[in-house]
């Protein structure tokens, strides 16, 4: 998680300098994450030589932001044989559960002098973002909102340009 150009490029000086050692960096991918639409049973079951283990789990869509939450219902001495059945329960539970894609956001604030605010409220709505302008400040205009990572992850450096470093 590097934050630009110039962190980058002491990141390589450092490296080269502590371990000789030349390294470069690549435009890196947007992590996705997803969540299932509704509940759903998931029922996997073990069965080695002269045992058995059956695992029914239900799986459920939590708020979003909540992460993942685990409660158990069994006896943790029941041993290795339902922790397999759980694998397998988990897995088919999610085949037959409804994905949903969730697409990551940065949530922006934006300090543009009022010449550019035009170009940079049409970059915004081009790259699907949405926005607020919440004040005027002499000739600075300050924009807030949120657009999606995969559109926005160079456009700090697209707006230094644009605007000359202002």
């Amino acid at each position: 998680q590097l934050m630009g150009e110039i962190q980058i490029e002491v990141l390589k000086y450092q490296m080269k300098e502590r371990f000789e050692c030349e390294v470069d960096f690549d435009e890196g991918s947007v992590m996705y994450k997803e969540t299932i639409e509704s509940p759903v049973v998931g029922v996997g079951h073990f069965e080695p030589l002269r045992h058995y283990a059956e695992v029914h789990l239900l799986l459920e869509p939590l708020p979003s932001g909540s992460g993942i939450q685990f409660v158990n219902d069994c006896f943790k001495d029941l041993g290795g044989d339902f922790r397999e059945a759980t694998y397998r329960a988990v897995r088919q539970g999610l085949k037959c559960a409804k994905s949903i894609l969730l697409e990551p956001y940065y949530q922006f604030r934006i300090e543009v002098p009022s010449e550019y605010v035009s170009r940079t409220i049409y970059d915004i709505e081009q790259n699907g973002g949405t926005f607020t302008m919440d004040s005027n400040e002499s000739d600075m205009s300050i924009l807030q909102g949120k657009a999606p990572v995969s559109k926005m992850r160079n456009y700090a450096s697209t707006l230094l340009s644009y605007t000359k470093g202002k």
